[in-house]
């Protein structure tokens, strides 16, 4: 991506803008922002495959760490059978751990301090994301966003960049249809895509065990002054 917005190439390479692999576009033969521009696409090779991509990397950057587990079906019945039993046999979906609200408020919080023109998308879409991972009600993930698009519209700097209605919907996809990646992303992927820096929590160089006592003492003063129950809403749910 850096070497195709270098400056040879793009005016815009100060600003890079980086896409997923799921990311839509628009129909060949359909209109874009401009109504008098079509969108065109042209047919240059054949499919490329990773070892294509990465005799095109320099080796830094070439992709070699893709998991695959060593383990038989019959040994991995043997060491996981309930995991077994519901994924393989069963069809089971894979379970998801559900997040404080608290963390869906906080992005909307660094939406609004540090969002980008060429980010704005990312930003709101990782916020139907987290919407998903805090079971935030349709109503308030609809408002919140509503809110937010508003906002970065007035970010527009240009007459063919203005944040649009197809720019919310497809967001919004996110939260509607759900699919692993909405679980589960990395926040070094999240600060790239989104341009908003973001840093793992750190225990100060305490023991794990001495960090979660810790927590938990915060936790449970909370609820007693707040009356309120950290675990109610959280953690797993049942099957």
């Amino acid at each position: 991506t850096k070497q195709l917005w270098s400056a040879q190439i793009s005016n815009a390479h100060d600003k890079i803008q980086y896409e997923s692999v799921c990311q839509p576009f628009r129909a060949v033969g359909t209109s874009g922002k401009d109504k008098h521009k079509i969108a065109l696409a042209f047919e240059t090779g054949p499919k490329l495959t990773i070892e294509d991509f990465n005799a095109r990397l320099p080796k830094k950057y070439a992709i070699n760490k893709i998991y695959k587990s060593e383990l038989t079906k019959k040994q991995a019945q043997e060491l996981y059978p309930e995991w077994y039993q519901r994924i393989v046999v069963e069809k089971g979906e894979r379970g998801h751990w559900n997040r404080h609200e608290g963390i869906y408020h906080n992005w909307i919080e660094k939406c609004y301090q540090g969002t980008e023109v060429n980010h704005r998308y990312y930003c709101l879409e990782n916020l139907c994301s987290l919407a998903v991972q805090c079971q935030i009600a349709p109503e308030q993930v609809e408002k919140d966003v509503r809110e937010l698009a508003e906002y970065f519209e007035t970010l527009t700097n240009k007459d063919d960049n203005h944040f649009t209605e197809y720019d919310i919907a497809c967001a919004m996809r996110t939260y509607e249809e759900p699919t692993e990646s909405a679980y589960r992303r990395r926040i070094e992927f999240i600060s790239e895509k989104t341009n908003i820096p973001l840093q793992r929590t750190k225990r100060n160089g305490r023991k794990q065990e001495v960090h979660l006592k810790r927590i938990r003492a915060m936790q449970e003063f909370d609820d007693e002054d707040n009356g309120t129950n950290w675990r109610d809403g959280n953690g797993r749910k049942p099957k």
